[in-house]
C-alpha cells in the first residue's frame, strides 16, 4: 500500500475497504487496487508484492503512475464514497480551506 502522508481524511474503515477490495481483486487475478472519486484516481492505492522492483526505480513525483498506466489489465477500481482519497493538504491554503471545511 502507497498511502500518503498529506491525506488526514483518510478514516481507517476507508483503509480497510480498500484493503479488502485488494483481496477481492486478487480473486479475480488483479493485483492492483486504485481508489477513484467522480472520474479522479487517488490513493492510496495498493500493488502486489511483485512490483516491488518497478516501485523502488520510482523517480520524482510521479508515484506509482507509471506502474499502473503500464499494467492496466491489473487495475480494479474501487470507487469510494467520499473525496478523502483525491483531496490532500500540500499547501497552507490547501490546509486553511480543510480547517474551514470542519
Amino acid at each position: 500500500m502507497i498511502y500518503l502522508a498529506d491525506q488526514p481524511l483518510l478514516a481507517p474503515e476507508e483503509i480497510n475497504s480498500l484493503i479488502r477490495a485488494f483481496a477481492e481483486a486478487r480473486k479475480l487475478n488483479k493485483s492492483i487496487v486504485v481508489p477513484f472519486f467522480r472520474g479522479r484516481r487517488g490513493n492510496p492505492v495498493i500493488l502486489d508484492s511483485a512490483y516491488n522492483e518497478a516501485i523502488l526505480d520510482v523517480v520524482g513525483e510521479t508515484g506509482c503512475r507509471r506502474v499502473i498506466r503500464r499494467n492496466p489489465d491489473q487495475v480494479f477500481v474501487v470507487e469510494m464514497e467520499n473525496d478523502h482519497a483525491v483531496r490532500d493538504v500540500d499547501t497552507l491554503e490547501d490546509y486553511e480551506r480543510l480547517v474551514s471545511e470542519s
